[in-house]
Formats: C-alpha cells, sequence, structure tokens
C-alpha cells in the first residue's frame, strides 16, 4: 500500500477494506511512504490514519517507511498503530519455511539514500528473498546494487491526473513516464510501482483509478532469479 495522503476525513470504502483484510489476512502489509499528506503538521491525520493502519491484520506484521508528505513527526505513531518502521532498517523473517528480508530506505528525501547506507547493508544471500522498500521509483537505479529480488515503490501516484488511455502528464519522477505505475524490469531487480490510494492537491484523478497492489511470491520465482 502506498500514499494514502490522510488528511482528517474518513472514506466509506476503507472499511470495506477493513473486513476484507480481516476476512483473507495476507502474510506482509507493507506501506511505502505518504500515509500523510501534511508532513508540516500531521496531527489531524493521525485519528484516520491510526484507524486503518491498526486495524488491518497480516500473518507476519506491518512494516512501513517514509514518504515525502509523512515528515520526521509521523514516525513514532507508527508504533502505537502496530507498525514496524524501516527507516534505514533491514529485517528477516521466516514466512512459510522461507527466509525473507526486508530492507527499508531512509529518509524522506531522495538525497537520504546515501552511499554510507548502500554500503551498510549486507551482501544480498542468494537463500533469502530481499525485498526493498522505496518512496522514490527512480531510486532503483541505487538500489540494484543490493541485488533486491524485489522494489516496491509508489509517490508517482501513477501520474494522478492522466490523459486518456492513463498517459500520466506529470510523475514527480525521474524515470520514463511509462514507468510511473506496473511492473518493471530493471537490470536484475523487478520493480513495482503502485498508483497508491490517495492523491496530492486536488481531490481528483483522472484516468489513474486508485489501487492496491496484491504480489503473490512462488518459490519457483525466486530460483530463477
Amino acid at each position: 500500500m502506498t500514499d494514502l495522503h490522510f488528511r482528517s476525513g474518513w472514506a466509506q470504502p476503507f472499511d470495506e477494506l477493513i473486513e476484507r483484510v480481516r476476512a483473507d489476512p495476507p502474510d506482509l502489509i507493507l506501506f511505502t511512504g505518504d500515509l500523510v499528506e501534511h508532513h508540516f503538521d500531521p496531527r489531524p491525520a493521525y485519528a484516520s490514519a491510526g484507524r486503518l493502519v491498526s486495524s488491518l491484520t497480516a500473518r507476519y506484521g506491518k512494516f512501513a517507511i517514509l514518504g515525502n508528505h509523512d515528515g520526521d513527526l509521523l514516525g513514532p505513531m507508527f508504533m502505537a498503530w502496530g507498525l514496524h518502521l524501516l527507516n534505514a532498517g533491514i529485517e528477516t523473517l521466516t514466512i512459510n519455511g522461507a527466509p525473507v528480508e526486508l530492507v527499508g530506505v531512509p529518509g524522506v528525501r531522495r538525497e537520504d539514500l546515501t552511499e554510507r547506507f548502500l554500503l551498510r547493508v549486507p551482501p544480498h544471500s542468494p537463500d533469502k528473498l530481499r525485498i526493498v522498500l522505496a518512496h522514490y521509483p527512480d531510486t532503483v537505479r541505487q538500489l540494484t546494487r543490493l541485488k533486491p529480488d524485489l522494489v516496491l515503490s509508489g509517490h508517482t501516484h501513477g501520474g494522478q491526473l492522466c490523459l486518456p488511455g492513463g498517459i500520466p502528464i506529470i510523475t514527480h519522477d525521474r524515470l520514463p513516464r511509462r514507468m510511473s505505475k506496473g511492473v518493471h524490469r530493471v537490470f536484475d531487480t523487478w520493480l513495482v510501482v503502485s498508483r497508491g490510494l490517495g492523491f496530492s492537491g486536488f481531490p481528483v484523478r483522472t484516468f489513474c483509478p486508485a489501487e492496491i497492489v496484491e504480489i503473490v511470491i512462488e518459490e519457483t520465482m525466486r530460483s530463477e532469479r
């Protein structure tokens, strides 16, 4: 999940989302930033953001990184909502007998992804599935050094305001516009860019529906890497 951009309100579809997740919990729920809209004062969004996040269930946990709209004030709230913040963090889990390594890109700006962080991440072990959470899709160029199997990102909203056919006008990203949403092969890594659930600025999307990305990873996919 990504780019919910909570303000102070609540949308009825979130109730349906909570019920569907409770009925069939996923192994993991991963947030790739911009949970709230106003980074300078996120407090009006705490009630609605906390209500959603704390109501969602996952078998092996809920993990998140920060986006450029989140700011540093939001991080301390995550623990209260049952959300693990992976701010320059690494978490190794065993899911259905298989080791899975989650790596969270640091900070809220592109510049926070530093050489120091890249050097601190240990070499990728072939027996682990490495998933990197990165708010900005264009950071995948740097992240390929970590040899991730999968990079999850958001930020672009898929363009939010698109031309017919879903053609984005502005993406606020440095990758080609066609990569502002969807699944892409970048060198030896799979990049998944979600259109996200919310909006920034004007409360409207054109030819660019909101989405939650569900990913099913099978053992055969990892062994073929």
